[in-house]
């Protein structure tokens, strides 16, 4: 009964974290030459000194070029905005299902409840949804850095921002979960 308690308990710190990951939104952070950057899940965030460059813009605008016609500047439109745009929404998809995983995972557990609901006691065991949460938080993680050409290039001193740095605490709940869990 305690490590389902711990497990439940671990279930829910990390569905919390991965819940403040979506909300936070922010992919990569960067801070250099005067001015700060964030890519975001639909969008990169630009607070710079020049007025020009203070707000927001849309990766589809910036992968279809039509951003900056209108105004006295333009960002750089090459192709890579597109993949930084695909990589960005499968990171957020896979966050959401391992959000989805882990909420089920950790209803599978009931630390709260004595009775094991019917669909829990043959094929569906919570190690197993904590096991794919952790496999998905994963794969986002990997997409977003393999995918993203402009935000975390090697041109960029960018790092990993807040929404991935709370997916892999919530990984590592998870973990804790995946041991603490038994099999039904």
């Amino acid at each position: 009964r305690q490590q389902r308690t711990g497990a439940g308990v671990m279930g829910l710190l990390a569905c919390l974290l991965l819940f403040i990951g979506m909300c936070v939104n922010q992919l990569a952070s960067d801070s250099a030459l005067g001015y700060t950057v964030h890519c975001g899940w639909a969008s990169v965030h630009g607070s710079l000194y020049d007025e020009a460059f203070g707000g927001s813009v849309s990766y589809g605008d910036l992968c279809s070029g039509t951003y900056g016609s209108s105004g006295s500047w333009s960002w750089d439109t090459q192709p890579s905005w597109c993949g930084t745009q695909a990589a960005a929404a499968i990171s957020l998809v896979l966050m959401l299902a391992s959000f989805i995983v882990d909420a089920c995972a950790t209803y599978f557990v009931q630390p709260w409840k004595e009775v094991t609901p019917f669909c829990c006691r043959s094929n569906k065991p919570a190690r197993t949804n904590f096991g794919v949460s952790i496999f998905l938080s994963l794969i986002s993680i990997i997409a977003w850095t393999a995918g993203d050409d402009n935000c975390l290039s090697s041109l960029s001193t960018a790092s990993l921002g807040g929404s991935h740095i709370c997916q892999i605490i919530a990984m590592i709940f998870n973990f804790i979960a995946l041991i603490l869990g038994r099999e039904y």
